[in-house]
């Protein structure tokens, strides 16, 4: 989006700390409820151990198209633990296992993993037809994340003409299915005005419906919204706590956000304590954003309120193992 700022070591000090807001991706273990959600359905097979993992091997090679799915996404997983750069051949053997056993899956008519064939297609950049006739079927079946996905094939031309009038109605598809970022992308359909009049409150309806689906992004693109009176009338107060919502759930464009109305008393009393560690919990998990510096010089805090900032952030940070920075690590956990 255009308000989606990357921010930069000055950037912050330079606009006072007094306008800029940032705009702007559990372990799962119910494996009916991640089948609907390819994230959820990834992060269920990482949890996974030897013995569950031995039993979806046996139940795949017996035909089971569910197993042979998560068979394939193991496989995926043992692919990104191999350096391409340094071992090519065994990493494209892994994703090919992985592609044989979506395909296995994905001829017996189960959804999801024609969704997961689509996208392996699609990721090689060269079998437009391979990735359509797949992403179709899983579409065919309302499978609400091929939905989502087709719509937006059409709206950034991947492997089919563009077209904004069919991508708001895959993502309209998508939203009655209850898939939250399908919402999220409508709106921003309505933000840009693409192939429909630039609709801010229309853009404020989308966005807010994936916020309180819960979504992230959404969450704090509403706060922004609300912040700043775009599409809504504006109030500091109830941006803050859609802040907060995005930044429990470890958005560094909602933490940084919740860091800088903090440090300015925006819709929250000012605490440069609490400013401190939030923007050290955005900081930590994506190293281009929220900068120390920046927040140091303006509250200019103690060394003991920063330490004591910091150990905030930590103790957060280490109650949350599921969260990564940018080089998927946590150093955080040393």
């Amino acid at each position: 989006m255009s308000r989606v700022v990357q921010l930069f070591a000055s950037l912050v000090l330079l606009c006072c700390l007094s306008g800029l807001i940032l705009p702007q991706n559990k372990p799962f273990t119910e494996e009916h409820v991640a089948e609907l959600d390819p994230d959820k359905f990834q992060a269920f097979v990482k949890t996974l151990n030897a013995a569950q993992i031995k039993e979806y091997e046996a139940s795949a090679e017996r035909g089971d198209p569910k197993a042979q799915l998560i068979v394939g996404l193991l496989k995926i997983e043992e692919a990104k633990k191999i350096d391409a750069a340094k071992d090519y051949a065994r990493y494209y053997d892994k994703k090919r296992e992985a592609a044989s056993w979506y395909q296995k899956a994905a001829e017996q008519n189960y959804a999801p993993a024609q969704y997961f064939l689509a996208l392996q297609f699609e990721s090689d950049g060269l079998h437009c037809d391979d990735t359509n006739k797949w992403m179709d079927k899983a579409v065919a079946a309302e499978y609400r994340a091929a939905l989502h996905y087709k719509g937006y094939f059409y709206e950034t031309k991947r492997c089919v003409e563009q077209d904004y009038a069919k991508a708001i109605a895959l993502y309209k598809r998508a939203s009655n299915l209850g898939f939250t970022i399908a919402n999220y992308s409508a709106g921003e359909i309505y933000d840009k005005g693409l192939g429909v009049p630039e609709n801010q409150k229309e853009a404020t309806v989308w966005f807010l419906k994936a916020a309180e689906q819960g979504g992230q992004l959404a969450q704090n693109e509403i706060g922004i919204r609300i912040s700043e009176g775009i599409g809504t009338k504006a109030n500091n107060n109830e941006a803050v706590q859609w802040f907060k919502k995005s930044a429990e759930q470890g958005n560094v464009f909602g933490a940084c956000n919740l860091a800088l109305h903090y440090a300015r008393g925006r819709g929250v009393a000012k605490n440069p304590l609490l400013s401190l560690k939030w923007m050290y919990i955005s900081h930590s998990l994506d190293g281009l954003k929220c900068f120390p510096n920046d927040f140091i010089e303006y509250l200019k805090p103690t060394k003991t309120l920063d330490n004591r900032a910091w150990q905030l952030a930590v103790t957060w940070l280490r109650r949350h193992p599921d969260l990564e920075n940018n080089f998927d690590e946590r150093p955080w956990m040393k």
